[in-house]
């Protein structure tokens, strides 16, 4: 049996897919008024005879495409409609989700149709396969529609920096934006996300007609993170891998709150003898995109490092010294590295 008109496949080849999570039980929701038939990518009744499987294939031509599922039956049915990759060795369920009974009659006693469910899913480029089984024979609508596609389907977002999501070819003639937690994440009217404090959080974009009927909705998760730089720790071993005696470089550097750069430097040291300082001491910090934040520089620093092991030092560059008084640190680097040691 298929569950798509014939005259839909065509269609369904080259529209995206997307889905948001919500659930509606009213036909109004829908706002089918102002979907047009290109958006459609099925909507017409079919049956289904009790616990028989009915299933169809169809192919999703872009990422991220955002699509409203919905399900509606004559009677008071149970049921559930699937959607997998068609033909994948573990065919894992990208979308279940089940009917759930309710009175299908109205007060004169005759029967209507009834939105049992509604669920939306964000797709990849691919081919699918939908599945739809009921616990009595019934009458369905398998309604199908192309919503919008979506820049993302998560955000990870630096703390007091910004990232933007973005929704192209939407149905709805506006979006409206909402962060769950404003605290973590907040976003503006453009859908441009500011991380504020770490943690997570959701997005939630509302796609509406002009007279403000709901056509989709869709959570996307947001986690904010520190703005700090992280690396591997400067061992012993690392020095006796590349050959030299003794090394230094920097792990760690985040702003402090009076807004100056520090770093946490690691000082290896896999000679024989005691490292008792290091002059002439030259660091370069830099930001993600390779910009140089600061340049911490001294004369002598006294370290006293004994053969064989490593020790750490906090070392900073003011505030007023930096060049780019906020960076993004996450992903930034620290290059010319320059020191001489001074061994007994």
């Amino acid at each position: 049996m298929k569950i798509i008109r014939k005259r839909l496949v065509s269609l369904i080849l080259a529209i995206l897919l997307a889905i948001p999570m919500t659930f509606l039980c009213d036909m109004d929701v829908l706002a089918t008024d102002v979907i047009s038939e290109e958006e459609k990518m099925s909507d017409g009744y079919a049956s289904a005879n009790k616990e028989y499987s009915c299933s169809d294939s169809f192919k999703v031509a872009n990422n991220n495409t955002l699509v409203k599922v919905a399900i509606s039956t004559t009677y008071e049915v149970k049921g559930s409609v699937s959607i997998a990759y068609k033909e994948a060795e573990d065919n894992p369920y990208l979308l279940k989700f089940e009917t759930k009974s309710g009175n299908v009659f109205d007060a004169e006693g005759e029967g209507k149709p009834l939105i049992y469910c509604v669920k939306t899913i964000v797709l990849d480029k691919g081919e699918y396969t939908i599945n739809i089984q009921f616990d009595q024979t019934t009458s369905y609508n398998l309604y199908m529609v192309r919503c919008a596609g979506i820049s993302e389907k998560k955000l990870e977002v630096v703390e007091g920096f910004t990232s933007q999501f973005e929704v192209t070819d939407s149905i709805a003639a506006k979006i409206e934006w909402r962060s769950n937690n404003k605290i973590i994440a907040d976003v503006d009217e453009n859908g441009v996300v500011t991380g504020k404090y770490p943690g997570t959080t959701d997005i939630v974009l509302t796609g509406r007609t002009e007279g403000g009927a709901e056509l989709f909705s869709y959570t996307c998760k947001i986690k904010v993170i520190s703005n700090v730089f992280k690396a591997s720790k400067l061992t012993v071993s690392d020095i006796k891998d590349t050959g030299n005696d003794i090394g230094a470089d920097v792990y760690n550097m985040y702003y402090n709150k009076k807004g100056h750069l520090v770093m946490k430097l690691a000082i290896a040291n896999a000679s024989k003898k005691l490292v008792k300082r290091i002059t002439n001491v030259k660091f370069k910090a830099r930001d993600n995109a390779g910009k140089v934040i600061g340049i911490y520089k001294i004369k002598s620093m006294d370290i006293k490092v004994p053969s064989g092991k490593s020790k750490t030092f906090t070392i900073k560059i003011k505030k007023k010294d930096l060049k780019i008084k906020k960076a993004n640190l996450v992903g930034g680097s620290m290059t010319g590295s320059q020191f001489t040691a001074v061994t007994v």
